[in-house]
C-alpha cells in the first residue's frame, strides 16, 4: 500500500505499508489485534495495541478510501498473527468505555456570508461629534469646544479673534467707512464732470457765435486747398456767410440733404459742400436748382474732401 495521508478535525492520519501514524504515535498493523470498522455517526477504526484500545476516527467524507485501507489492513494482520482479529462483544466494549471521541464539526457552509454594508449614519455622528471639538492650543489634546478651560493642562479655552463681538463689530465699522467714502467721492466727482460737459457743449455751441465771416466759396476752398492746417485754425468752427451759385443739390450716403457751390476752377473736383439737418430749411432746399444764386449761413467742419460747412440755413 502506497503512503495515504487523510485529516481529521486539523489531525493528520498517515498510512503507509507497515503502520498508520495518528495523534503523534505509530502502530504497526502486526501488532494490532480485534480490528474492527466502526460505521458509527463518527465513523473509525478500533483495535488493541499493546493491550491497549486505540481508535482512529476519520471524515465522513473519506469513507469510501477507509473502507479500502480497512480491508487491506486486515488482510495485513491476518497474514501476520493467528490471534483472532475480533474480540469477545465483552472485552470489546471494557476497553473502549474509555473512548469519548466528540462527533465532528459540521462541514463548513458555503454561502457566503453578506457583506456587511457601512454604517454612513455612523459616520455623520462621529462627524458631529468631531465638529464639536478642538484640539488644546496648550496641550494639544482634544476637547470640547464649548468648555471653558482644558480638563487636561487647565490652559483657558479661548475663542478665536475671528470670532469674538468685538472683531465682527469692527470688520463692519470699517467696511461701512470705505462704502460711506466711496459713494461721497462718486457724488462729488459727479457734479463736477457734469458741469465740465456741460461747459464744453456751451462753449460749443456759442464758439460761433462770437462773429460771423463773410467769403466766397471759390476763396474758401482755395485758401484750404493752399495749407489745410491753417484752413482749420482760421476757420473750423467759425460761423460764416456764403454767397455763390448752386452746382448740385442732393443727399449723401448717411441720407443728408446738402448743395454744393460753384468755385473758381470750373474742372476742380472738389467744393464747398453745405449740410441741412433743420426740417423747415430742408424744405427750401426743395424749391432750389442748380444754377441758382443763394446765400447761406452754416458752421465749418473742415475739409474732407470737400470743405463741409454744417447746420446751414438759406437766408
Amino acid at each position: 500500500m502506497n503512503k495515504i495521508e487523510l485529516q481529521i478535525k486539523g489531525t493528520p492520519i498517515i498510512f503507509t505499508g507497515d503502520s498508520v501514524t495518528y495523534n503523534g504515535k505509530e502502530f504497526f498493523y502486526h501488532k494490532m489485534k480485534g480490528i474492527k470498522h466502526l460505521n458509527t455517526e463518527t465513523p473509525s477504526i478500533t483495535f488493541i495495541y499493546d493491550e491497549e484500545a486505540v481508535q482512529i476516527p476519520y471524515d465522513p467524507s473519506d469513507q469510501a478510501i477507509m473502507e479500502q485501507i480497512f480491508k487491506e489492513i486486515t488482510a495485513t494482520v491476518r497474514a501476520a498473527s493467528e490471534t483472532p482479529l475480533s474480540p469477545s462483544p465483552d472485552e470489546l466494549t471494557a476497553l473502549l468505555d474509555d473512548f469519548q471521541l466528540p462527533p465532528l464539526d459540521p462541514p463548513a457552509s458555503k454561502v457566503q456570508p453578506q457583506q456587511q454594508r457601512h454604517d454612513y449614519k455612523q459616520d455623520k455622528v462621529n462627524t458631529m461629534k468631531y465638529d464639536k471639538t478642538k484640539l488644546c492650543n496648550s496641550c494639544g489634546k482634544r476637547i470640547a469646544k464649548s468648555a471653558k478651560a482644558c480638563p487636561y493642562c487647565g490652559a483657558k479655552n479661548k475663542r478665536p479673534i475671528h470670532k469674538r463681538w468685538w472683531f465682527i463689530v469692527a470688520c463692519v465699522l470699517i467696511v461701512s467707512i470705505i462704502v460711506g467714502s466711496t459713494l461721497d467721492n462718486a457724488d462729488t466727482t459727479s457734479p463736477t464732470g457734469s458741469t465740465e460737459n456741460t461747459s464744453a457743449e456751451t462753449t460749443k455751441t456759442t464758439k460761433p457765435t462770437e462773429g460771423v465771416l463773410t467769403i466766397a466759396p471759390g476763396d474758401l476752398l482755395e485758401k484750404y486747398e493752399e495749407n489745410e492746417v491753417k484752413g482749420d485754425e482760421i476757420y473750423a468752427e467759425k460761423m460764416m456767410k456764403l454767397t455763390g451759385v448752386i452746382d448740385d443739390i442732393g443727399k449723401d450716403i448717411m441720407e443728408d440733404v446738402y448743395i454744393t457751390f460753384k468755385v473758381n476752377d470750373e474742372y476742380s473736383f472738389t467744393s464747398v459742400q453745405c449740410f441741412f439737418s433743420d426740417d423747415e430749411q430742408i424744405k427750401k432746399v426743395m424749391d432750389l436748382k442748380p444754377g441758382q444764386k443763394i446765400t447761406i449761413v452754416g458752421r465749418c467742419d473742415g475739409k474732407f474732401g470737400n470743405v463741409l460747412i454744417k447746420d446751414c440755413k438759406i437766408e
